[in-house]
């Protein structure tokens, strides 16, 4: 596992675009959550100071860079299918009020999704659908006992409703 010192922005961009993701999707301690097609995205402006967490991802790896806390370095690990632990794999709705979601993107390709709980968060406008769903793949260590826990997980992407 790599790690970034927290000061360190140009190595936490230049990880970002080391990857080959589609998709970026970062946690800060003050803004939205939001899902962006990467190429569309800003990684320069990543405000480092309250990035907490970033995933970067496609179908077939993600890279997740995060911290615990701010006063903390990054740390770095990459998933991809090449992993040889078991998975299970599973799909969550993402919760989307679609009476007061709006349907245009901005520059950088995404639509302002409202929950049903009055929080905000974006998505890719070619991936939004009123059944949006986010896969996920879980992966899987057992104990001595050969009970089994997830260890771990990844974001494999957002699929649209009836898939």
């Amino acid at each position: 596992m790599m790690t970034i010192e927290k000061y360190k922005k140009d190595q936490l961009v230049e990880a970002i675009r080391d990857t080959n993701a589609s998709y970026i999707m970062p946690f800060y301690t003050d803004k939205k959550l939001g899902i962006w097609p990467l190429d569309k995205f800003d990684v320069d402006a990543i405000d480092i100071n309250h990035l907490l967490e970033v995933r970067v991802f496609n179908k077939e790896s993600e890279t997740r860079i995060w911290r615990n806390s701010i006063s903390e370095d990054f740390k770095v690990r990459t998933l991809d299918e090449s992993d040889p632990r078991d998975t299970i794999e599973e799909t969550q709705f993402l919760d989307i009020d679609t009476t007061k979601t709006r349907q245009d993107a901005d520059q950088y390709g995404t639509i302002e999704v409202v929950s049903t709980g009055g929080g905000k968060y974006r998505l890719p406008a070619e991936l939004y659908d009123d059944d949006a769903k986010l896969k996920i793949k879980n992966y899987i260590q057992y104990t001595d006992e050969g009970i089994a826990k997830i260890v771990d997980y990844r974001v494999v992407e957002i699929v649209k409703g009836g898939k």
